[in-house]
């Protein structure tokens, strides 16, 4: 990057610091930020991974940055000498700095790790200061799920470098006190935290917050494997007789799309939805086929359909879903 680029880099990247913030200290975050629903549960997601004080120590420096870049011939420069001081909180003395560093400090001293001063007959080597292992009952299932629906509450007290490494892992019970940790095909996350010390360091976390024993299992899925293959889970769409050619081909098209597919109720169409619905999908020989034209493949023919008006006198049995006039009314 040069130039320009360079300098909307530094811009982009304090407004995604500013954002990160909002996700912190707001209420309503949806209400100060104008993006989609994606895009705020991953900055929530992100936001986990980094303390607030951090945070505005990163703005700070890059806001800095921002006005030295302007008129300087040597940008380049400039922003990396601002990336090593973002890693590297002992190059500056102020108040934010120090902060940092002290986060830092804490999240070692939370987790028993204590640097050993060097003397002339001792290494200098840092060693994690033994400490009694606290005792609980072990978790049950229903302990298990609280804390994987809520990973973020644990995130905050693992070490900030370790924070990131589970953005692709999903989380889920297995037998009864066991927390399954599963990574996707690739990912750094796991070698990283599939190692002896790490899922101990996490059991103790872990344990420690819910006051009960648990036991994590890290696993990778395989190439082309997906998340639903590692938990057993396949679709199975209801497709009762109330449920319109329309409806049938969205399910459909959901079916092709799903790796986890499992079995797709069809109860049939009559003739008169067949005619009314052009590209209505089929059965032939046990196989569900779409018609293949464009978009859902399925359409609607209003002036057909007005041959076959509402009769007040069809029962549904145990679902009248809309009035004579077409009104939706609920079971």
């Amino acid at each position: 990057m040069q130039g320009r680029e360079l300098g909307q880099f530094v811009n982009d990247f304090i407004w995604y610091m500013r954002n990160l913030l909002l996700v912190q200290t707001s209420d309503n975050v949806e209400d100060v930020i104008d993006a989609s629903a994606d895009r705020i549960q991953a900055l929530k997601e992100e936001a986990q991974m980094v303390e607030t004080e951090v945070l505005m120590r990163y703005i700070r420096v890059f806001s800095d940055l921002s006005n030295q870049i302007k008129y300087s011939s040597q940008k380049r420069v400039l922003i990396e000498i601002a990336l090593i001081k973002l890693n590297k909180p002992a190059m500056d003395t102020d108040v934010s700095s120090l902060l940092n560093r002290m986060a830092l400090i804490e999240n070692k001293l939370e987790n028993g790790v204590v640097a050993v001063s060097p003397t002339t007959t001792q290494s200098a080597t840092p060693e994690r200061q033994s400490q009694p292992k606290k005792k609980f009952d072990k978790a049950i299932p229903k302990d298990v799920q609280e804390v994987a629906d809520n990973w973020g509450m644990v995130q905050k007290h693992l070490p900030t470098h370790f924070r990131a490494y589970f953005k692709d892992a999903r989380f889920s019970v297995k037998g009864d006190n066991i927390l399954l940790v599963v990574f996707k095909h690739g990912a750094v996350g796991y070698n990283q935290c599939n190692k002896p010390e790490v899922i101990e360091m996490l059991n103790t976390i872990i344990s420690e917050q819910i006051k009960k024993e648990v036991t994590v299992e890290v696993q990778m899925l395989e190439d082309n494997q997906n998340f639903a293959d590692v938990y057993q889970v396949r679709t199975a769409w209801h497709g009762p007789n109330d449920l319109s050619p329309i409806g049938m081909a969205a399910q459909m098209h959901l079916d092709l799309a799903m790796p986890n597919f499992g079995i797709q109720e069809f109860s049939g169409f009559e003739d008169a939805e067949r005619e009314v619905f052009p590209g209505c999908p089929e059965v032939r020989n046990g196989y569900a086929y779409l018609s293949g034209a464009p978009g859902i493949g399925t359409g609607f023919d209003e002036k057909l359909a007005k041959k076959y008006p509402a009769n007040e006198n069809v029962n549904f049995g145990w679902l009248f879903s809309r009035l004579p006039d077409g009104t939706p009314v609920r079971p």
